[in-house]
């Protein structure tokens, strides 16, 4: 046969629910500190991440097609730069980017770690 659950007895007193006001008022102040802390790093990830964005597109479009007759003119190892950057240029431009906001980032993070502390 299962064994019959003890029955739970409610007790409460003014020291318990004191204690628990205290750490729950606590925890929503803490709360608030973390969430100013957390919207300045958000702030700046979007921000890298924005200019990141601008990077590749003047990178992978501007380059690789919108100016791509006027970088014709050069070359790069034998081939025609627009025609350089169009099959080759933007992907290796992408990652470089990848490592930059790898670099850039933790950065930032060992920055906002140091503050925990």
């Amino acid at each position: 046969m299962p064994a019959i659950p003890a029955p739970i007895i409610a007790t409460s007193n003014f020291f318990t629910d004191y204690a628990n006001f205290y750490t729950v008022k606590s925890f929503y102040l803490f709360k608030l500190v973390s969430m100013k802390k957390n919207r300045s790093y958000w702030t700046i990830n979007v921000t890298v991440i924005s200019v990141l964005l601008i990077i590749w597109f003047l990178i992978s479009l501007g380059f690789g097609i919108m100016f791509s007759e006027t970088m014709d003119n050069f070359r790069l190892g034998g081939f025609k730069l627009g025609f350089w950057f169009a099959q080759q240029g933007s992907i290796i431009g992408f990652v470089i980017i990848i490592f930059l906001y790898a670099g850039i980032m933790n950065r930032v993070d060992k920055k906002f770690s140091k503050k925990d502390k």
